[in-house]
């Protein structure tokens, strides 16, 4: 089986891994304004429907139905589908409606093919077509074909690759005594909570650039750029097993300039906190202790944390190079 990931993002626009152009990454930025265009629902259904017909077409054409329906979530009071499913391919255009629009979150397999969902419209898939015929059949629905191993389907004859390793990145904004922070609501790893202004998983080009990965999320989700930071620092590295995943947080920490302010982000509700207030919010496990651990010592430091996650709580020492 080749794995590859699929995308409507044109390579062009990717330095050093990190995509450069500002776009729509789901259904919840149509209004929002692109190249001083607004993104229309049109212009959303018709990139959707692109997706759906190239991830039918594949299914069809490598012979990979039934599909099983494997972890599934509903993100809305309906529950539409059940885990462990068999999906037939008049039932494919709709669930992948579902997923496409954040409505549920599953991944779909059979023995030897799959199709994984990324975040922010990223697609990967396991098929036995050539590197050749993939990108053949990606650039007739418009999209962009390259190998690349899913983040939930290593290739069992790599051993340098783990199936349970989620690195993921986080940034808190400061102005003075004042943190910036994002309620995020129907995330499936943080659930509904507090977190940094910005932050998500990198992708498999970022894994060697946490910093990469955290100006991606802070532009897609902000619009701010490096420019609009002072003393951007990476400040906690920290280390969980969570429904077996290691799952693997840094945590960057950066002043936002006088002349830059936020009013909106495209994945929930910006607020300003005094640094006082921050300890009775609810927020994922270790990002709390973090926060406190950050407001009693952390800002009174330029020092680089590592946290072990446990049951109860998270021990925190100084990193030093040796």
């Amino acid at each position: 089986m080749h794995q590859y990931r699929v995308t409507k993002y044109d390579p062009q626009y990717r330095v050093n891994g990190v995509y450069t152009r500002d776009e729509w990454t789901s259904i919840a930025d149509v209004g929002n304004v692109y190249d001083s265009q607004t993104f229309t629902m049109a212009e959303y259904e018709q990139a959707e429907q692109r997706h759906i017909d190239f991830l039918c077409a594949l299914a069809e054409q490598d012979g990979a139905f039934p599909l099983t329906i494997c972890s599934y979530e509903s993100h809305g009071s309906e529950q539409k589908w059940l885990d462990g499913q068999q999906i037939a391919p008049a039932d494919l255009p709709a669930l992948l409606c579902d997923v496409l629009r954040d409505e549920c979150w599953c991944r779909l397999e059979s023995k030897e093919f799959f199709i994984h969902f990324g975040y922010e419209y990223y697609l990967y898939v396991g098929c036995s077509f050539t590197q050749e015929g993939i990108m053949q059949l990606a650039q007739t629905h418009g999209l962009y074909a390259d190998p690349m191993i899913s983040p939930d389907h290593p290739d069992p004859e790599d051993l340098s690759l783990t199936p349970d390793l989620r690195p993921m990145t986080a940034i808190y904004l400061t102005r003075g005594d004042k943190v910036l922070l994002l309620y995020r609501i129907g995330s499936r790893v943080v659930g509904n909570s507090y977190t940094g202004s910005a932050g998500g998983h990198m992708e498999p080009d970022e894994i060697s650039s946490a910093r990469a990965c955290v100006l991606r999320e802070l532009q897609e989700e902000t619009g701010l750029t490096s420019a609009a930071l002072d003393h951007l620092q990476m400040r906690y590295a920290t280390m969980r097993l969570k429904n077996g995943e290691i799952r693997q947080n840094y945590y960057f920490f950066a002043e936002l300039r006088d002349e830059f302010d936020l009013g909106s982000s495209n994945e929930g509700r910006l607020q300003w906190f005094d640094l006082t207030e921050v300890d009775d919010l609810p927020m994922p496990f270790t990002a709390k202790y973090v926060i406190q651990h950050y407001v009693k010592t952390g800002r009174h430091t330029q020092l680089l944390y590592g946290g072990l996650t446990t049951e109860n709580g998270v021990c925190f020492i100084p990193l030093e190079e040796f």
